[in-house]
């Protein structure tokens, strides 16, 4: 099934997110579904990483999903002014309490212009595989797709392949937030003559 946000609201739009969860339980009941996965990408992947805590996911994908839309979060967040503006209530006001003991969780950032304040944001939470893919900007997605990484990475994490969706992050030079936390942390900083 495919899900869209026609207001652009972040699943903020009233009654939005109970007519999603309502939509995905049917559908499940009706397939009589014994795993539910899901994928999503920035916008779609800041949904789902909401609508997780809201129903049953087996698994997540969450490809470039912001933090937070709300511009009081996200003051330096200076994308998508115009669909932020629209929107009169932050129900869905930060990505928080993820429940890595239900959920597989697979987060995936680019550390391009406007990434990192999202990526960094994130709350740190055990179980969560959250990775960051250095020198990738916002589409990481559509990157993937071009290499040829796209398809593999979907079925691991729909699998909850932990260890194979990380073996594909580094082949691609990405690694744990964690890890690229601390390689920025030890990177000698470089001072500008006077």
């Amino acid at each position: 099934m495919f899900i869209t946000d026609q207001s652009r609201s972040w699943l903020n739009a009233p009654g939005m997110a109970e007519t999603v969860v309502r939509t995905v339980e049917d559908a499940a009941e009706k397939a009589g579904a014994t795993r539910i996965a899901g994928i999503g990408d920035s916008m779609g992947a800041t949904m789902l990483l909401h609508l997780s805590r809201l129903t049953r996911f087996d698994s997540v994908l969450a490809m470039t999903p912001q933090y937070s839309a709300n511009p009081k979060v996200v003051p330096e967040e200076d994308r998508w002014r115009f669909f932020r503006s629209k929107i009169r209530e932050f129900r869905f006001d930060r990505i928080e309490n993820l429940d890595a003991a239900q959920t597989k969780y697979f987060i995936l950032h680019g550390d391009g212009p406007g990434e990192l304040e999202h990526a960094l944001r994130f709350p740190k939470t055990r179980g969560v595989a959250h990775f960051i893919l250095p020198g990738f900007g916002h589409r990481v997605s559509e990157t993937l797709k071009e290499r040829g990484y796209l398809v593999r990475l979907a079925q691991d994490a729909i699998a909850g392949r932990r260890a194979r969706v990380r073996r594909t992050v580094e082949e691609l030079g990405g690694m744990f937030r964690n890890a690229y936390e601390k390689q920025m942390a030890d990177r000698p900083v470089r001072k500008v003559a006077e």
